[in-house]
């Protein structure tokens, strides 16, 4: 997913999270950075893999994984 994407290491864990169901929220208190932090990465991960919300990008990493 990482490379697929060209997303960081950062960015590549943000998403998995995402797409694990947890709230942008509990990633940025567990990666000990702000909300809006998280927020501005996720905007960086919508705009490499060209989704518009964080439902696309879910369901993009899957349709990616299950055709792999």
């Amino acid at each position: 997913m990482q490379q697929h994407f060209a997303l960081t290491t950062t960015e590549a864990e943000i998403t998995r999270r995402l797409c694990s169901g947890q709230p942008a929220q509990d990633i940025a208190k567990q990666r000990n950075v702000s909300s809006n932090t998280i927020n501005q990465q996720i905007k960086a991960i919508l705009s490499k893999t060209q989704t518009r919300n964080q439902t696309d990008l879910v369901s993009l990493v899957l349709r990616t994984l299950l055709t792999q």
